[in-house]
Formats: C-alpha cells, sequence, structure tokens
C-alpha cells in the first residue's frame, strides 16, 4: 500500500475541511447508517470487555440494544480472542469497597465533629444527648447497608451466558492467516508513519521523518501490541465481502488518536461552534480514507462510543435505561476528598411579593459569552451526557445568584437534557421542586422553564409535549402545591382552548385513564384506545414508530404502557390496563403513534 503526495494533500484537507461539525447532523448521519441494511456495525474488543465492567442488567441492555441489527452486527475474530483472554485472567473486583470505606470515614468524621459543635440550643426541640442518639441510629442503619456491600464480588456468570453465545452468532468468517501476513509485513512501516488504527499501541521507537526501529523502551503494549490493526483489516475484508455502504466502529478507545479523533469545537443547532463537551468523536481521515480505497461500496465511515450510541438509542425509545446509568456513573468526577461532589444551592429569602409571570420572551436565550454561567446554562441544552451532567454540578451551588429569566433558562435546560437521557439534570430538577427551603420564587421559575420546554414551542405557542418519565413524575406531582399554582397557571392557561388535544396536563386532578388493548389472534398488538380515540397506527414513519429495531420485536405490557406514557406525557399510574403486567406481546416494526398534537386536528378526549 502507498500513499503518493497528491493522496497525502487530499488527507490533509479532509482534517481541516469541518473544524466545527454540527453535532445534529453527525447523529442523524450515524443514526441512519445504523438503519441501513447496507451499514455494517464492528465491535472492538474493549466494547464486549467492558461488559464485565457493569452490571449484568446495563450489559443486558447493551447486548438488547446490538441485537436489534441482528446479522448487521460483526464480531471480528481477534476481537473476540482478546474477550476470551481477559476472561480467563480477569481477577475478582470489589468495586464498592473503596466507594464503602470512603463512606465510613466520612461517617466517623461526622458524629465526631457534630459531637464537637452541637449544642442543647442547636436543633429546635431537641437536646445535644437527643441528637447525637438519633444520629447514631440513623447512620447505624446506613453503615450496616454499606458493610454488606463493601466486599461485593459482582457475579460474571450471568453476563458470561449472554454474552460468548452473542459473539459466537456474529463473529466474521476472516482470513486470519492473510491478515496476519500482511500485519507482519506492514504493522512496523504503519507505526512509523502513524497510520491508523493501533500505531499508539505499537511497541517501536518512532524517530523524526518517520524512522522505525525496534526498541526495548516501553513505546507500547508488550503483548498484542498490533490487535487494534488485526481487527481493522478483518473489518475492512468482511466490508468488502458483504457490500457495505456504511461501517460503523463501536470502541471505547478514543483517546489515543489512533481510531477517531474529537473536534475542539462543534456547532449547535443553530450554527453557533461551542467547545465539544458532547462526546462527538469523528474517524480518523487516514481510517476513512483506506476504508474507501479498499471498499468502494462505502458511502459513510463512523467510529463511535458506546456512550454515543446509547444516546442515539434513547432519543430512539430504546430501553436502555440500565446502560445509561452505568456509563454516566462513570463518568463522575470525584473532588479532593475522593467523593462525588455534592454542592447544593443556599437557600435564599422568601419572597412573599414574588409574582410569577412569562412572556414568549422567555422561550428566547441569547448566553453572553463573557459570563460563565451563561456558558453554563447554554451547556444544559449541549446535545452530550457528559457537558450536561457537568453543567449541573457547576451551577447547582449558583442557582441563587441568577435572575429570574435565567433560572427559567435553567428550567428549560433540565428538561432539554433529562429527553436527551441525561441523568443528573432530571435529579437536578427533582431535588430543587421537592426542597421548600430554596425559596417559591426559585422553585417557581424552575417550574416555568421547564413546562414551556416541555409544552411550548419557540414562538411560545402550544406544541406536541415531549417529557421523559422523570420529568412528567415531577411535573405532575407538584401541581398540587400552593405556593406553585401560580407557576403552573401562568404557563398551563395558554393550553386551554387546545386541552382536549392532550391526553392529560399537569395541573389536571388525579385520574384513572382507562386504556383498551386489542391484539389479533397472534398475539401482535393492533392498537391502544382512550375513549374510542386511537393512540397507534398501523405502518407509522420511522419517528414516530414504538421501536425502531427494523424487525417485530417483543415486548412486555408494562413496557408498552411506559412508551405511551412518556409519547403522551402522561403518569404511567394514571393508565390502566385489564391485560397482565408481565405478559409479552408483539410489536410490529411499523406500528407508531398517531400524528397528534395541537395544529393536528386530533382529539385525545
Amino acid at each position: 500500500m502507498s500513499f503518493e503526495r497528491s493522496q497525502i494533500r487530499f488527507t490533509i484537507r479532509m482534517l481541516f475541511h469541518d473544524v466545527s461539525p454540527s453535532r445534529e447532523e453527525c447523529i442523524e448521519k450515524i443514526s441512519a447508517a445504523l438503519q441501513d441494511e447496507k451499514g455494517r456495525i464492528y465491535l472492538d474488543a474493549n466494547v464486549l470487555i467492558h461488559c464485565f465492567e457493569m452490571s449484568s442488567r446495563a450489559s443486558d441492555d447493551l447486548l438488547s440494544a446490538l441485537g436489534r441489527y441482528d446479522s448487521r452486527v460483526g464480531v471480528p475474530i481477534w476481537a473476540a480472542n482478546e474477550t476470551w483472554e481477559h476472561l480467563k485472567k480477569r481477577v475478582p473486583k470489589k468495586p464498592l469497597q473503596s466507594v464503602a470505606g470512603s463512606v465510613q470515614k466520612q461517617f466517623a468524621s461526622l458524629k465526631s465533629e457534630t459531637s464537637r459543635y452541637v449544642d442543647d440550643n442547636t436543633i429546635d426541640g431537641m437536646t445535644r444527648d437527643e441528637f447525637q442518639t438519633e444520629l447514631g441510629k440513623a447512620l447505624g442503619s446506613v453503615e450496616e447497608l454499606v458493610k454488606r456491600i463493601s466486599h461485593h464480588e459482582p457475579s460474571i456468570n450471568d453476563t458470561t451466558e449472554r454474552l460468548l453465545p452473542f459473539i459466537d452468532q456474529r463473529r466474521i468468517a476472516s482470513k486470519l492467516p492473510t491478515i496476519l501476513s500482511e500485519v507482519q509485513a506492514t504493522a512496523n512501516w504503519r507505526t512509523a508513519h502513524r497510520i491508523p488504527p493501533g500505531y499508539a499501541d505499537a511497541n517501536v521507537e518512532v524517530e523524526q521523518f518517520g524512522t522505525a526501529s525496534i526498541s526495548g523502551q516501553n513505546k507500547g503494549k508488550q503483548i498484542n501490541p498490533n490487535g487494534d490493526l488485526i481487527i481493522w483489516l478483518e473489518i475492512l475484508e468482511d466490508c468488502v465481502r458483504q457490500e457495505a455502504e456504511h461501517l460503523i466502529v463501536v470502541t471505547r478507545d478514543i483517546k489515543k488518536g489512533d481510531w477517531a479523533y474529537k473536534p475542539d469545537r462543534v456547532r449547535d443547532k443553530n450554527g453557533r461552534p461551542h467547545q465539544n463537551k458532547t462526546g462527538l468523536t469523528l474517524a480518523s481521515p487516514l481510517l476513512v480514507y483506506e476504508a474507501e480505497q479498499r471498499c468502494p461500496s462505502l458511502k459513510g465511515v463512523h467510529v463511535v462510543t458506546v456512550e454515543l450510541l446509547a444516546q442515539i438509542w434513547t432519543q430512539q425509545r430504546v430501553d436502555v435505561r440500565d446502560l445509561a446509568a452505568a456509563l454516566q456513573s462513570e463518568e463522575a468526577p470525584a473532588d479532593d476528598t475522593g467523593e462525588t461532589s455534592t454542592k447544593r444551592a443556599t437557600s435564599p429569602t422568601y419572597d412573599d411579593e414574588y409574582v410569577a409571570k412569562f412572556n414568549s420572551e422567555d422561550i428566547g436565550f441569547d448566553p453572553d459569552p463573557d459570563k460563565p454561567l451563561d456558558v453554563i446554562i447554554s451547556d444544559l441544552v449541549t446535545e452530550g451526557w457528559q457537558g450536561q451532567n457537568q453543567a449541573v454540578r457547576d451551577i447547582e451551588p449558583e442557582l441563587t445568584t441568577l435572575d429570574r429569566s435565567r433560572r427559567i433558562q435553567v428550567g428549560r435546560g433540565l428538561v432539554s437534557a433529562a429527553n436527551l437521557g441525561a441523568l443528573e439534570p432530571a435529579e437536578m430538577l427533582a431535588r430543587a421542586l421537592n426542597d421548600p427551603d430554596i425559596g417559591r420564587p426559585l422553585r417557581s421559575d424552575l417550574i416555568i422553564g421547564a413546562l414551556a420546554e416541555v409544552y411550548l414551542g419557540t414562538s411560545g405557542e402550544p406544541k406536541k409535549p415531549i417529557a421523559k418519565p422523570s420529568v412528567v413524575e415531577e411535573l405532575f406531582n407538584h401541581s398540587t402545591a400552593d405556593e406553585l399554582t401560580e407557576a403552573y397557571n401562568v404557563v398551563l392557561t395558554r393550553l386551554k382552548p387546545v386541552r382536549r388535544e392532550y391526553l392529560a396536563l399537569p395541573n389536571d386532578s388525579k385520574r384513572v385513564i382507562a386504556t383498551e388493548v386489542v391484539l389479533n389472534d397472534n398475539n401482535i398488538l393492533v392498537n391502544v384506545l382512550v375513549d374510542g380515540n386511537d393512540l397507534l397506527e398501523e405502518d407509522a414513519p420511522k419517528s414516530r414508530t414504538l421501536h425502531s429495531s427494523g424487525n417485530d420485536i417483543e415486548l412486555s405490557i408494562d413496557e408498552v404502557f411506559e412508551l405511551i406514557a412518556e409519547e403522551f406525557v402522561v403518569p404511567s399510574n394514571w393508565l390502566k390496563h385489564d391485560l397482565d403486567a408481565k405478559s409479552k406481546i408483539v410489536i410490529p416494526d411499523l406500528l407508531g403513534f398517531i400524528n397528534w398534537g395541537p395544529k393536528t386536528g386530533v382529539f385525545l378526549r
């Protein structure tokens, strides 16, 4: 293989063609490639191995979601081999031991410090001795639970039983002898010229101007330094054989830069560049070039992380909640004590003269780049879990310093981020709304922003709502609180003329929504009706289907109703049916939700 000077210039132009790509456009391309029947999805060894570093439920989420693409998922033989080697040598771990130890130390410190500073008049209605007794009881109960889990060693049996057959069924038919011969002949040359993938793993000395020589120094992996290259050549061989049009490599190996690179900046929906906190990565241009040269049928090459896949699946209504929780817990930063930061807002002065108000202008937000808090607020609507979760950690301690307009924007941003699957924004919203001590003005403005994001479009007019179950629960639960009634009314009064076009609204009295589930003789779901009104339809467009697997799938009736509750923005416990909650029914590929919402002419009640 040779790279002529003109080809190198072409590759350099590719690198700098778009220094600020649009994340939305990139996600759309990846989503389309995943759904295309000529798209091939390949799993790196580190993705398979990571299944053993998560709970079995999170691993099951990952494998189930990948299983929706059926035979289009391929596992290179070398990736399977590396997974098997890891499994044989894996050392049992106690992942909770360190955290449990830290908690126990913090509890001991709390007991010590309170014994020094708490007096009889510190807590109303409780003496110092009574407080110490109650604190000891409370901490004692928690400490007992902590001790019970501190030495827990997760069993890998469930994961192994699921993963190994998954690998065996999708192992690609590679011609390993031919591939290994090419690796032996070209690996050092590729490393010398930093041709991806795997040059960062190679155990060679790379000198100036690209001369490679075997070195005794540890410049990379001592064992299996060319594993990435073997896997890559297997992938290319399979793409040629399958005449693939889209190549998607799923890997966790994105920090070394020899598979993918992370753009410094990405453009938002309005075309404005922002620092890339989204987790978006792009395939190395040299990888793209080599893939297109070897496989002329290719139209696109993508290198994506499991995290990015999980975000795409979340937007496609694929249930990967356990996977999302596992991935996001891994990214949470620790403070100087080794504990995850849990700072909270200080309590503002209660404002009895506060008047809830909302104008259409409150929908828009033009952040001032010179104000750090404005930048953080805008990060909440950046489509990436890492940036959104970090924004929550940064902004929560500063909530009480914000003016009314920015508090409304925080409420909007928390809902927007939660709808994309980020966990910490939904948790922050729940903490704030459930804490009366932070004051009526702050809680009211957060509610106003949250409701506006769910129910109003960019012009301030009613729209089809969107909200995750965690958000729906909070919005409906707090609608009866007297101190928040005014905040609910300033937004929801805009929906009065079209209230029949929504299945329920947060300020409705709690009620039972009786449903009729229609199944055919083969236990295939046909429709769900409320008061004779259809909620589902056959041959729905992809944007409104119940799932995006491309095949009929089986779900429990509870899972179906969770999807319905999310789509129509109602608490799931308001929806009632007369089927066994755990009974499984078949969901046809194109069965989806009706086209509903304001201006569709569809009434739901």
